[in-house]
């Protein structure tokens, strides 16, 4: 292994050389440390590590087009393993070549053939319905608000409308699910030795619930020949059914894989919009103004046309993407690109967070400033907070749908305020997405101080 790790790295861009609590501290910060690194190495860095391939990080556009579209024939796709034991080695992130291209064929075709106008409304009833149970006075925190949202709509996409007993369960048995692969990650990040960790036992009896609940629905669906394809689980076991295509396991494999990817990071991407949305005021403004200017009645389907609501869905994803990099990748056939050499074993990343934090193509990259996406589209090798490639993530589409209706239903309210009640003091946390400070509390508040705070905008 150590051998294979060294022939590797010959040829490849500079970089640290981490032990492993340098390591384990470089993962836990990684947006800090992905900067020092930049500010160090250049936009093209490896890091090494013991007992560990190296892992080249790509912060130039002209790079990550030539390395992860003309080379990716020469690439396959590692896939997250902090949620491996959830998704399994089935899911299409972990699939390659002709496997990865038909279970990509088989989720769009579930994907794209959902009713838009169906699926606004059902996004902004649940985030209405979200927003309403907070009373005059109370608050919650954002980050527990955007993800109980979202989570709510990945459920309502995938099952559809399901008893209120049953979506319970669900919901429960997803949240507990990916605490237990969360609660593992923290152990194995953690600086302090023998931080507790859910057992084996307990990770498998998680996931077991929660399969069985998905294979329950998967099931029930087949016995139900001719009914309406109301949700990606109907469609998926449809097309199977006459096609062949899949088990009840396979739709379950799918239907996890769509519920973890379309949880977490549109979550993070609603909190960090809206925390953008409240330091600025001046966006704020003016987002309400094209929001108030649509007339009374509209299908929330329409809130999908606005420009300045796109764009400041936009730059958020830039200056704060979810996920600070992309997909690995592992190389395995030599290539050579930039000036370096590739060879099996190297591992590439599409380093997201650099990328959007460039001068060049972002003057004044630390700026909220949405007005760079209003009439103007960029590379998709320097703007990717989906990724690029083959790897694209396949509900793009619809994750920037449901960000933009949940942005539109909240800011429309501004009895509604998003508030740091550490003053500042909160630290943002990393996990696989980047997550506000906990500190930060979505508000209802009194009419009065509301217009009092508009007022002084």
């Amino acid at each position: 292994m150590a051998d294979e790790a060294e022939e590797a790295a010959q040829g490849l861009p500079p970089g640290p050389c981490l032990d492993a609590e340098a390591w384990r501290t470089s993962e836990r910060e990684q947006l800090s440390s992905l900067r020092a690194f930049r500010r160090a190495y250049g936009p093209v860095f490896t890091v090494y590590g013991a007992g560990r391939p190296p892992r080249v990080y790509i912060a130039e556009p002209s790079a990550i087009e030539d390395i992860f579209v003309r080379h990716q024939a020469d690439l396959e796709g590692l896939g997250p393993s902090l949620f491996k034991p959830l998704v399994t080695d089935r899911s299409v992130a972990f699939l390659n070549a002709e496997r990865h291209r038909q279970a990509r064929h088989l989720l769009g075709h579930a994907l794209d053939t959902d009713n838009p106008d169906c699926r606004a409304r059902t996004i902004t009833g649940i985030v209405s319905r979200a927003t309403n149970r907070l009373r005059t006075g109370e608050d919650i925190p954002l980050e527990v608000f955007a993800s109980d949202v979202t989570r709510d709509v990945i459920l309502a996409l995938c099952l559809g409308s399901l008893p209120a007993r049953r979506h319970t369960e669900l919901r429960n048995a997803l949240d507990r699910a990916m605490n237990v692969v969360h609660e593992q990650q923290t152990a194995v990040l953690s600086p302090c030795p023998g931080e507790a960790a859910p057992t084996a036992a307990a990770v498998t009896q998680a996931i077991r619930v929660l399969d069985d609940l998905l294979l329950h629905e998967t099931r029930r669906r087949r016995g139900q020949s001719g009914a309406p394809m109301e949700c990606i689980a109907d469609r998926l076991t449809a097309r199977s059914a006459t096609n062949g295509e899949l088990c009840d396991h396979g739709v379950v494999v799918h239907l996890k894989t769509l519920l973890v990817s379309g949880h977490e990071t549109t979550s993070a991407a609603l909190a960090w919009t809206l925390l953008h949305l409240a330091r600025s005021h001046e966006v704020l403004h003016a987002l309400r103004q094209e929001l108030t200017a649509q007339p009374p009645g509209h299908a929330p389907v329409a809130l999908l046309r606005l420009p300045y609501l796109e764009a400041v869905c936009l730059e958020a994803l830039r200056l704060s993407s979810p996920v600070p990099n992309g997909g690995a990748r592992t190389v395995v056939r030599a290539f050579q690109a930039q000036g370096y050499v590739f060879r099996p074993g190297t591992e590439v990343v599409p380093a997201i967070h650099l990328t959007h934090q460039s001068e060049r193509v972002f003057p004044h990259p630390h700026l909220f400033d949405p007005h760079r996406f209003t009439g103007r589209r960029y590379r998709s090798s320097a703007f990717l907070p989906f990724g690029i490639g083959p790897r694209y993530c396949l509900g793009a589409a619809i994750a920037l749908q449901e960000l933009s209706l949940a942005v539109a239903v909240v800011v429309r309210q501004d009895d509604l305020q998003v508030v740091d009640v550490g003053e500042g003091a909160g630290s943002v946390s990393m996990g696989p997405t980047v997550r506000v400070p906990d500190t930060v509390v979505l508000r209802r508040c009194p009419p009065r101080l509301s217009d009092r705070q508009e007022g002084k905008r």
